[in-house]
């Protein structure tokens, strides 16, 4: 019922420790809210707290406002939330909601019944008890659907303007291979330490993010300054060993190209970048409400263990890689995911999926796997072979790393610069980037 959906947003506003929102989460999925602009309240509220965001009333008025609800009224909406609230009643609230979402499906459960026609009877009537069961557990799974409903449902999706863009890889010798990123895809990236995958993953990231896609980057193995610094050496063209070494800018270029620099940054509100050890569990908690186009994790071999696999790593791995890819596929985005080579694969020798290091589960659960590794003679050429594909072509692509400014080139093009006289002039956020 809307009422207690009121009071459930209003107990959140209100709750400092943040133990409403973990009873909540719980307990309420988006999707139960009958009114959709508490519903878009609940899932910003739900994905600060995970985050430890704290969440004022005015914060809330912005993504209120953004639903296109009047401004003269959003002020009573927030009023009837606080007028409604009450941490005692907070189980009943969401129960309330939770049943109330039930009535509703049920509702529309017996109206779909009466659709049922004598032609596979049986079938029919097992697809509605799939659907009946599901109305009476906690979790809101999806549902086993026929070929025929999918048929139906994405149909229109196909020979017209998509909606979206498409996520794609920002060098376009390695894009022609995979023709765009889709949802429900795990890409493994992997190489030997010290070969670029980080920077090279950090680079896609920057670029997809000025395309406009919302990001979810995990970096565990570098601090928030470590990730700065190497966003600005890539973004202004200034090295990396000047910035680590600055007291002072050089000369008014200098500052100039730092300047612009952190301008660019300043508008990369869709990256969001979260460093420290983590499971799956909690990079999938964090993320649930984010609403990622995509989620970035550098790199596979530090995610936590969610137990205990007593020495066995191959397991552990294998269970990771279990998750990322059961990720991708729920929250229907694409999940990208480093990895490291085992050491024994030798350098300037193309690597295979076998070196995959700890566990095969990897090269089982990817959709496409990408292995990179230097040039034997000249290590600022890195191989990049589409190993593994499983929706296109497999080939091999040849990028040029810069790593005094942390940029790689594909064939002189340094996405997403302009690179007249090899100047590394950022492209504004207003220009379109020259692979789409």
């Amino acid at each position: 019922m809307v009422e207690s959906e009121f009071a459930l947003i209003g107990t959140l506003l209100t709750d400092d420790t943040g133990t409403a929102a973990d009873t909540a989460d719980r307990l309420v999925k988006p999707e139960m809210f009958e009114d959709g602009i508490l519903r878009t309240v609940y899932k910003y509220i739900i994905a600060s707290r995970l985050q430890g965001i704290s969440v004022g009333l005015s914060s809330t008025k912005e993504v209120i406002k953004e639903t296109g609800l009047p401004e003269a009224s959003i002020d009573d909406y927030l009023r009837d939330c606080l007028n409604s609230s009450g941490i005692l009643h907070l189980t009943a609230d969401c129960m309330a909601i939770v049943n109330a979402w039930r009535l509703r499906a049920y509702n529309a459960f017996l109206n779909d019944t009466k659709k049922i026609t004598s032609d596979n009877v049986l079938e029919q009537m097992n697809e509605h008890l799939l659907k009946l069961q599901r109305l009476t557990v906690e979790n809101t799974d999806r549902d086993i659907t026929s070929l025929a409903d999918i048929a139906q449902d994405l149909q229109d999706q196909y020979f017209v303007p998509k909606e979206k863009k498409q996520i794609h890889f920002p060098f376009p010798s390695l894009d022609q291979y995979v023709g765009g990123i889709e949802p429900g895809d795990l890409i493994v990236i992997g190489a030997r330490p010290g070969v670029g995958k980080s920077a090279l993953t950090a680079q896609i990231a920057n670029c997809i993010a000025k395309d406009g896609f919302k990001i979810g980057f995990y970096s565990l193995e570098m601090t928030d300054k470590q990730l700065y610094e190497r966003f600005v050496s890539s973004t202004s063209g200034i090295t990396m060993e000047r910035i680590r070494s600055s007291e002072g800018f050089s000369d008014d270029e200098e500052r100039a190209k730092f300047g612009k620099a952190n301008e660019i940054l300043q508008k990369r509100k869709n990256l969001y970048i979260r460093v420290g050890s983590k499971t799956v569990s909690e990079i999938r908690r964090e993320s649930q409400y984010m609403n990622y186009d995509l989620i970035i994790i550098d790199y596979l071999q530090l995610l936590k263990p969610e137990g205990n696999y007593r020495g066995n790593r191959y397991a552990e791995v294998g269970d990771i890689s279990h998750g990322l890819k059961s990720m991708a596929l729920d929250f229907e985005i694409p999940v990208v995911a480093l990895s490291q080579l085992n050491r024994e694969s030798k350098p300037g020798q193309a690597p295979t999926m076998s070196e995959m290091r700890e566990s095969g589960d990897i090269e089982q659960d990817s959709s496409i796997i990408l292995l990179m590794w230097d040039d034997e003679k000249d290590q600022t050429v890195k191989h990049c072979k589409i190993e593994k594909n499983r929706q296109g072509k497999r080939g091999e692509a040849q990028l040029q790393y810069d790593g005094t400014h942390i940029l790689f080139k594909d064939d002189g093009y340094v996405p997403p610069f302009d690179d007249e006289d090899d100047g590394f002039r950022p492209i504004d956020d207003d220009e379109p980037l020259p692979w789409l």
